[in-house]
């Protein structure tokens, strides 16, 4: 049996003792397109999309940091900010870049910050700020254990989006199941008298009825127009398959999560 690592998110507070409001603000100068790049490659990188575990390694973490910004002074006192919050916390290896964090910072980003076409320059700061992003979102995520009874989002909804970001510190589950999982939870909600409305209101919305839904869901993951240099990036045709097209725009265009 594989051995386990217990690790520990490190958020932005816990690093630098500063607002972890304040570095999820600054992310807001940058385009979201270049965001969502970014913060997508990490998440596929740490999972891709036939492994069984989450790469949560001390090399997979520093991989990160060294493509990004080599032998900077700032890694080096990362690094040691890095140490001592270990050493504060029974010696526990913290990690900065979990999928978790990744899933709270894509809708966050979708809800703040604006596409563009202009022709983007990475810079150092550009890293630098993005680092202290994924710090900021390891905030929210750990604390994540709330509902906000008066939002407006229904209840199917709220269970996908505020149960997703806890079940992905949680759960290992085999890739090649997860669309029977799929077939299995519907019909499982299907057969329950009072999740069942809740589940046809919600794929209404999409106009697509259930085994559509499933059948759009493995098109969007196995489509030949797949980008094999940047595998974790969707290519969909619209003619060719419109209803996956339309479902991951629509997708794309709302938030689940509260602010």
């Amino acid at each position: 049996m594989k051995n386990i690592t217990v690790v520990l998110i490190a958020g932005y507070s816990d690093l630098f003792k500063g607002k972890y409001e304040d570095a999820l603000k600054k992310i807001e100068k940058y385009p979201l397109d270049v965001i969502l790049f970014e913060l997508v490659g990490i998440n596929f990188r740490l999972r891709s999309a036939l492994s069984l575990h989450v790469d949560y390694s001390v090399k997979s973490q520093v991989s990160f940091l060294r493509h990004w910004l080599g032998e900077d002074r700032y890694v080096s006192d990362l690094f040691k900010r890095l140490d001592h919050f270990s050493a504060t916390s029974n010696g526990r290896q913290p990690v900065i870049f979990n999928r978790a964090g990744c899933l709270y910072g894509i809708d966050y980003c979708y809800r703040n910050l604006k596409s563009s076409d202009e022709k983007f320059e990475y810079t150092r700061d550009f890293w630098i700020d993005l680092i202290e992003f994924c710090l900021a979102c390891n905030d929210v995520v750990t604390q994540y254990d709330t509902k906000d009874e008066g939002s407006k989002i229904n209840l199917l909804e709220h269970i996908n989006a505020q149960q997703a970001i806890l079940n992905e510190l949680k759960i290992v589950s085999n890739p090649i199941l997860a669309f029977n999982r799929y077939i299995d939870l519907i019909r499982y909600i299907e057969g329950d008298a009072y999740y069942k409305n809740e589940l046809s209101s919600y794929l209404t919305s999409l106009n697509l009825p259930a085994k559509t839904f499933i059948e759009t869901i493995i098109n969007i993951y196995i489509n030949k127009d797949q980008n094999k240099k940047l595998p974790f990036l969707i290519w969909l045709n619209p003619k060719e398959s419109p209803d996956a097209f339309k479902l991951v725009t629509w997708l794309s265009s709302h938030t689940l999560l509260t602010k």
